[in-house]
């Protein structure tokens, strides 16, 4: 809400509209600014939920990691998962710790048993998209 209030123009968000946005950009800073800067523009909260699942700047990210095919492989089989892997103060495999650290992955779950698991859906769909929606890739479950 303060960043809402601090932007140009500002922007009064309800708490429950605050909420939805931290909740539906799964705390990325790129996907909040989106958002809030959908929100100026358009007066319907969900109107700018689905527009950050068309993130040029989170597909952006994506086309730079999948330059290496090995890098797509591996990508396009994550992004079908819940659960990545052990979420670790140092995270072993460079893939994910790149993904990791581009904000596109979060540490989800009790302290000491964190695994690591997409952002949010908006971050997948990106994904998908720049892998050229493959249609292999199991649906994400709600």
């Amino acid at each position: 809400m303060e960043l809402a209030q601090r932007g140009h123009p500002s922007l009064d968000l309800t708490p429950e509209e605050a909420w939805t946005i931290l909740q539906a950009s799964g705390g990325h800073p790129c996907l909040i600014q989106e958002a809030l800067w959908c929100r100026t523009k358009v007066t319907l909260i969900d109107t700018c939920i689905r527009e950050l699942a068309s993130s040029k700047q989170i597909e952006a990210q994506f086309v730079a990691l999948t330059q290496d095919a090995k890098n797509t492989q591996r990508i396009a089989a994550w992004l079908g998962q819940d659960n990545l892997g052990p979420y670790r103060g140092w995270i072993l495999d460079p893939l994910l710790r790149r993904l990791y650290w581009k904000n596109l992955l979060r540490a989800e779950g009790p302290a000491g048993t964190e695994h690591l698991v997409w952002r949010c859906p908006a971050i997948i769909d990106a994904g998908r998209r720049v892998l050229g929606g493959n249609a292999s890739l199991k649906p994400r479950r709600a």
